[in-house]
């Protein structure tokens, strides 16, 4: 009967949560509670380091911080435009390989408990987010930044450092860096820094056509061949709220900043409205990074553990299941789905019996890539690999740390993704031949026609099971091909594969042991200006949205980002925009 029971919870059948805690938009709050939320952040950060992650009750603002910074890098890819059928219709991007999503919803359920732990914030709450999308022309003026609660959005300090609020230079110091992921070297040390500009920010308009996804593989956007990507409101949310140099926009720290919360619970918020529309939408996952851990699951395993966190991906999947126990209030930004999702037939998870296969699942998987915007640099300490040291290593042209600096120079001892804890499967009998920019059924085992000039010298490293092909051409370059995207990337002679990410290959200098990002080639998405665009912007009672800042090409290729991909992102979003305003359309933020 015990037995029963247990296989009952792990196929979520079993709702053991009566009163969820409400989790409320800021503006929503009284002045008190917004008050009372500051002072039980303020306590959370006097704590001392308790260095564990299991009890909330003990947990120190800076434990969160530094497991984020040691352990996040695996829930840190980015997915780019995944629409099924073309990449015409413009649509929003949500971050992610399949278990950012997860992840970060256990990081914010615990810093949530911690928080109540002060003992001056309510049990009976949960708390607050923060809709920026609702105010995205200017949400600089929101009170967020009064000198009451989190201090000014930008500063006049000479190092950036916020100087009011409660986490002002003097009252509040930032979290122990001893990895050196924190890319901030000069100036003072020990300041939060927060540098935002009067850029805005997606509109909630801009956020509608994802939550019309039919599945978590198109909501978390992993299919890289297709654009969903023009408000990348995640990634939006660290860097332009943010700003250069800041610690809200460096991926590693990010949570020293408390804007960091609520940010998160906004984007924990997207994911809970997306999976509110269908009752499928709460068992379905579909993971695309393949890391095995000690357990012989995989990442895209739904049992698997979360790194830092006592869960599961399962037992967060339900926010009123048997683990969680939480909803959301309301917003502005509430805008509902472009069209509603077709919900697919209820498939509760099965309950886990064995040892959990290390394949990846059938319905479609492979490497995802750390493309975001907000990612300023790599950062993980690598399990396995102490040598290596950290992502943050080295310093980019830009100034600014990136995926650099293998550090230590024992080339030996790298851990390529994809390749620890499997076994090469031989090509045979059953094989399918693929071009080198074709897909082939993941239950088949694959070898690689090459479609360059030159031909494989050898058989290919079949990793059909992982999503991808590596095959080593006559030049001593290495063809990635992936199995499950049509899409190849091509790695020169001089670097040696390191990582396999979903459209892109991080690869290691052979002599300088630096590492670069190559990525696939992008077809250009150019910039088309509406026939009978007029700017009517003072035409009274108008709404008119304004386009997001630019980044300049200098940083993005400092930080290893795919320019490409950016360049193509932005201009689809100015003409998402410009056949809004022509359109004289709704929106939270006019």
């Amino acid at each position: 009967m015990k037995l029963l029971a247990l296989l009952v919870v792990a196929g979520h059948a079993l709702a053991q949560c009566t009163n969820p805690r409400v989790r409320q938009e800021w503006n929503t709050l009284s002045s008190s509670d917004k008050a009372a939320f500051v002072a039980a952040c303020a306590a959370l950060a006097k704590r001392p380091l308790s260095n564990q992650y299991a009890d909330p009750s003990i947990m120190s603002w800076h434990d969160f911080v530094v497991t984020h910074s040691e352990n996040a890098f695996w829930s840190h890819v980015r997915a780019v435009r995944c629409d099924s059928t073309t990449i015409t219709k413009p649509a929003v991007a949500l971050q992610g390989n399949a278990q950012f999503y997860p992840y970060h919803r256990a990081m914010v359920w615990q810093f949530e408990k911690a928080i109540i732990s002060t003992g001056l914030w309510p049990a009976s709450k949960g708390i607050p987010y923060w809709d920026w999308s609702a105010v995205s022309q200017n949400w600089w003026t929101s009170d967020v930044f009064s000198p009451s609660y989190f201090g000014s959005a930008s500063s006049s300090d000479p190092d950036i450092c916020v100087v009011d609020g409660a986490f002002a230079k003097g009252v509040y110091s930032v979290a122990p860096d001893a990895l050196k992921n924190r890319k901030i070297t000069t100036g003072d040390l020990t300041c939060l820094r927060r540098n935002g500009g009067q850029y805005v920010l997606p509109d909630a308009t801009s956020m509608q056509d994802a939550l019309s996804a039919s599945s978590y593989l198109q909501f978390t956007c992993q299919d890289p061949n297709t654009y969903y990507d023009l408000s990348n409101y995640h990634a939006s949310g660290h860097g332009t709220i943010g700003g250069p140099g800041s610690d809200l926009a460096d991926a590693s720290v990010s949570p020293n900043d408390p804007i960091f919360w609520l940010h998160h619970g906004f984007v924990d918020k997207y994911w809970f409205r997306w999976q509110s529309q269908c009752p499928q939408f709460k068992f379905d996952y579909t993971g695309v990074l393949k890391r095995q851990d000690a357990t012989g699951l995989t990442d895209s395993s739904p049992y698997a553990n979360l790194d830092s966190w006592p869960f599961t991906v399962q037992q967060m999947m339900d926010v009123q299941g048997d683990t969680l126990c939480y909803t959301y209030g309301p917003s502005k930004g509430d805008l509902p789905a472009s069209s509603p999702p077709a919900c697919p037939a209820v498939k509760p998870l099965a309950a886990q019996t064995g040892t959990a296969s290390s394949s990846a699942s059938t319905t479609g998987t492979a490497k995802s890539g750390v493309d975001d915007i907000w990612l300023r640099s790599m950062f993980v300490k690598l399990v396995k690999t102490p040598s290596l040291g950290s992502f943050n290593a080295g310093t980019s042209a830009a100034g600014s740390a990136g995926i650099d600096a293998a550090g230590g120079g024992d080339s030996g001892a790298i851990i390529i993704m994809g390749r620890d804890n499997t076994t090469d499967q031989d090509a045979g009998a059953g094989t399918v031949a693929v071009s080198a920019t074709g897909t082939v059924p993941a239950t088949q085992t694959a070898t690689v026609v090459a479609t360059s000039s030159a031909v494989a010298s050898e058989e290919a490293v079949s990793k059909v099971d992982e999503g991808y092909i590596e095959t080593q051409l006559p030049d001593g370059s290495t063809l990635v091909s992936y199995t499950h995207f049509n899409h190849t990337v091509q790695i020169p002679a001089t670097h040696e594969v390191f990582l396999v990410f979903s459209r892109s290959v991080a690869a290691i200098d052979k002599k300088t042991y630096k590492k670069k990002r190559f990525f696939s080639p992008l077809e250009p998405q150019e910039y088309s200006q509406p026939a009978n665009y007029t700017d009517l912007s003072n035409e009274p009672g108008r709404c008119w949205l304004k386009y997001p800042q630019r980044v300049p090409e200098s940083y993005l290729a400092g930080m290893n980002m795919d320019v490409a991909m950016y360049n193509n992102v932005y201009n689809l979003q100015m003409m998402a925009i410009d056949k809004f305003n022509m359109e004289s359309g709704t929106s939270p933020s006019c």
